[in-house]
């Protein structure tokens, strides 16, 4: 069986993303323009009917037990209002896909520091390598390391840009009615 592969951007409160789907789920999703502000991010959304109108043609060429899946995590990411149980098609090595795969146990408005996650793995000495599998990460925020943070609680690094970080924290923050993120 051929899998298909399809490309697809969507404008999000954090600015456009890129997303790659196959006939499994979401393969990769990435931020085009890292770094915004908050209100630059506002200015640029896109209406959860326009991201559907937009990914209609995709949607529709995917297996039928699929659609819905991918309906509902588009939806989520046009609004950055974020879900579990997306088909996540997610390829790393055995340590990445841990690392991934624990990450998607934190809550969303929630941060936990990368030495959290390196002892929530069994791996208490693999901090650095830790961050490293969160910076390989291919499916930006559908698995969350924005929620990882420094143990001094400083936000750390994040491949697309430490305000889209900030943005994104802060979103969820405010979602679950949190104090934003410092």
């Amino acid at each position: 069986m051929t899998t298909q592969t399809a490309q697809l951007q969507i404008q999000t409160p954090c600015g456009p993303v890129q997303i790659e789907l196959n006939d499994e789920g979401f393969t990769s999703v990435k931020f085009i323009a890292p770094s915004m502000t908050a209100d630059q991010g506002n200015q640029q959304s896109n209406s959860r009917a326009d991201c559907l109108r937009i990914a209609k043609p995709i949607i529709d060429t995917r297996p039928k037990e699929k659609r819905l899946e991918i309906t509902r995590g588009l939806e989520s990411l046009s609004t950055l209002h974020w879900i579990n149980h997306l088909p996540l098609v997610i390829r790393g090595t055995p340590f990445q896909n841990l690392v991934w795969n624990a990450l998607l146990s934190i809550p969303s408005g929630h941060t936990k520091s990368y030495r959290w996650l390196a002892h929530a793995i069994g791996k208490p000495s693999a901090t650095r390598a830790v961050a490293n599998a969160c910076g390989a990460n291919p499916l930006a925020y559908f698995i969350p390391c924005h929620r990882i943070v420094r143990t001094d609680g400083k936000l750390g690094g994040y491949r697309w840009g430490i305000e889209t970080k900030r943005f994104l924290l802060d979103h969820e923050s405010r979602q679950k009615k949190l104090p934003p993120i410092q």
